[in-house]
């Protein structure tokens, strides 16, 4: 599914959709905790210290180190920062529960994704929504890292001697073993190494640039 074509709408901040018991936004650049707060009044934001890590932690306003975290009381935005990590949405529809979430490479490794969904007993009616990120096209990494992912997601350059990997694929692979259909996943496909639109630490090798993203139930 395209989160473009079949959700969401454009605003200067980033992607947002409104459904019926959700708002889902992804930020570019001009996010941050500040500016949403600002725009998205209705809500309380919640947000992590986030340590590239598999921590999931239930919602709290008093921020927490965790990489992802979940709740159900609502017009709560839970926040989550991102600079080429993937930032991933999710509701479920049965318990009215969201989660968000901060997946790097380690934190697809350590499988951060599926570890929430089981946390919040997602089902096959879970909707999982997935945000600007490094793709595969730029994600380049040496050997010992590339091992970590499955074979068939990694793509080996002999011109730069890097190995690439593609974490949207490896991720949804993990979200379908969760028993959730691929018509419940949407995407936005848009690559932030690439677009300058997009923080991106590996293209601006700058530490605390990050856009926000967030979830909230309405």
């Amino acid at each position: 599914m395209n989160f473009n074509i079949y959700y969401g709408k454009t605003s200067p901040l980033g992607h947002l959709l409104e459904a019926e018991h959700f708002s889902v936004f992804f930020g570019n650049r001009q996010s941050n905790l500040e500016t949403l707060i600002k725009e998205f009044s209705q809500f309380t934001f919640c947000s992590l210290k986030q340590v590239h890590g598999n921590t999931i932690a239930s919602s709290m306003l008093q921020e927490q180190q965790a990489d992802a975290h979940y709740g159900t009381q609502k017009n709560f935005a839970l926040a989550i920062q991102t600079a080429d990590c993937m930032p991933v949405m999710v509701f479920d529809p049965r318990s009215l529960t969201i989660a968000g979430i901060h997946a790097g490479w380690r934190g697809v490794e350590n499988k951060i994704v599926p570890k929430t969904l089981k946390t919040i007993s997602a089902s096959k009616e879970t909707l999982v929504f997935i945000g600007p990120h490094i793709t595969k096209d730029s994600f380049a990494v040496d050997k010992d890292v590339a091992d970590l992912f499955p074979e068939k997601y990694v793509i080996y350059n002999p011109l730069d001697q890097k190995y690439y990997v593609d974490l949207e694929a490896t991720v949804k692979e993990q979200i379908f073993a969760c028993g959730i259909p691929n018509k419940n996943i949407a995407s936005i496909y848009t690559n932030t190494f690439a677009n300058e639109e997009y923080c991106s630490f590996r293209r601006q090798k700058q530490k605390g640039l990050r856009q926000y993203s967030f979830i909230a139930l309405t």
